[in-house]
C-alpha cells in the first residue's frame, strides 16, 4: 500500500547550495510566504528583498509555514547597489525573466564555481530595466499557453527546482 508519510516521517538531507534569491519589488504577503517556503525547501543559503519592505502579517506567516523563521533574509532598498555589491563578492547575476536575449531556464548551465544570484521581479512589472543592465544573464521559463507570464512564487519554485537539481548532481 502506498500511504502518505507524516512530516517526521519524511527523510530529508538539509544542505545549503551557493543560490542567493534576490526579490526585486515583490509586494505581495502571498508571494513573499511562498519565496520563504520555497527558498527553505531548496536550500537557498540567503533571501534579499529589496524596494518593498516584506509585509509579515497572518497571510505571509500562513503561506511560509515558519521557514521565515529559518531562511536568512535581509532588506535592501537598492536592488542595484545589491548586485553591484554581490557582483564584487564573485556573483553570477541572472535575471528570471523573459527579454530579447533570455534562454530557457532549461538550458541554461550553472557556471562553474561561482554562486549564483536569482533575481525575481516585482508582480506587476517583472525585474527592472536598470536591473537587468547589471544581469550576467536573463533566463526564462518556457510556458505554452497565451499568458507569458507567472506568479512570482511559481516562478521561483520553478527555478530553484531546476537549479538546485543541477547542483545537487555536482
Amino acid at each position: 500500500m502506498n500511504k502518505q508519510l507524516e512530516h517526521e516521517e519524511v527523510n530529508t538531507r538539509a544542505q545549503k547550495f551557493p543560490v542567493t534569491l534576490v526579490c526585486d519589488g515583490i509586494s505581495s504577503a502571498a508571494n513573499t510566504g511562498a519565496i520563504f517556503r520555497i527558498s527553505e525547501a531548496m536550500g537557498v543559503r540567503k533571501l534579499y528583498f529589496c524596494g518593498v519592505i516584506p509585509v509579515f502579517n497572518r497571510r505571509m506567516q500562513k503561506t511560509s509555514r515558519s521557514t521565515h523563521e529559518k531562511v536568512d533574509f535581509e532588506y535592501r532598498e537598492s536592488t542595484e547597489a545589491l548586485i553591484r555589491e554581490l557582483k564584487d563578492q564573485g556573483f553570477y547575476i541572472v535575471a528570471l525573466e523573459i527579454t530579447s536575449n533570455s534562454i530557457s531556464l532549461r538550458n541554461f548551465k550553472l557556471p562553474e564555481n561561482m554562486p549564483l544570484a536569482l533575481i525575481l521581479g516585482a508582480e506587476n512589472h517583472g525585474v527592472s530595466e536598470n536591473t537587468l543592465r547589471l544581469t550576467d544573464r536573463s533566463v526564462h521559463i518556457e510556458m505554452y499557453g497565451e499568458n507569458s507570464s507567472m506568479n512570482a512564487g511559481v516562478a521561483a519554485g520553478i527555478a530553484l527546482y531546476e537549479i538546485s537539481s543541477q547542483l545537487s548532481t555536482k
